[in-house]
């Protein structure tokens, strides 16, 4: 047999205690902390290639500023 849901109240007072409780159930019942969600692993050949790009970008940016701008 299934629960019976309850009736959405008509009340301005109701109907936000309500949402509230509708949008807040979820987070209470799973009570996970996100430092014990995992992290997907990264794709090491992709980490390589922004660890370049980061090592050279602002050596590479000072080079081409005009001596105005420095």
């Amino acid at each position: 047999m299934e629960k019976k849901k309850k009736k959405t109240p008509i009340e301005i007072s109701q109907l936000g205690r309500f949402i509230v409780e509708q949008t807040t159930m979820d987070v209470q019942t799973k009570n996970t902390h996100p430092s014990e969600i995992p992290m997907k692993e990264k794709n090491p050949a992709a980490v390589a290639l922004g660890r370049l790009g980061g090592l050279k970008g602002g050596k590479a940016r000072v080079e081409k500023l005009s001596a105005k701008k420095l």
